[in-house]
């Protein structure tokens, strides 16, 4: 059994003899943002947290016009508008009334 010390396994990962097709399995980019929508049942101003995994690049002006474009929704819904217009693996947080509540749409 081959045992790899951790500075040989990670002077692998930074060298480039990391071959091509393992090399574009671990590319990730990673937006995170903060934006404000209004919950349609009590009008409280909620506060979320978006975070997107892609493995291209989305621009940062197209993250925030999406965001800025949602007034009011609830946020099982506003996850899926964002899914779907930004693509990618998604996450979203906010808290409600005392209640946390993270929604995950993953990209397939």
């Amino acid at each position: 059994m081959l045992m790899l010390r951790p500075i040989a396994l990670a002077s692998i990962f930074l060298s480039s003899q990391l071959p091509a097709a393992y090399a574009a399995r671990i590319r990730m980019n990673i937006y995170r943002h903060t934006f404000a929508a209004v919950c349609p049942a009590d009008d409280e101003t909620i506060i979320y947290r978006l975070e997107v995994r892609s493995r291209s690049m989305i621009h940062v002006e197209h993250i925030k016009t999406a965001t800025a474009l949602i007034k009011k929704g609830w946020h099982e819904q506003i996850a899926d508008h964002l899914a779907e217009r930004l693509g990618g693996d998604q996450t979203i947080t906010a808290v409600h009334q005392g209640v946390e509540i993270e929604t995950v749409r993953l990209s397939g």
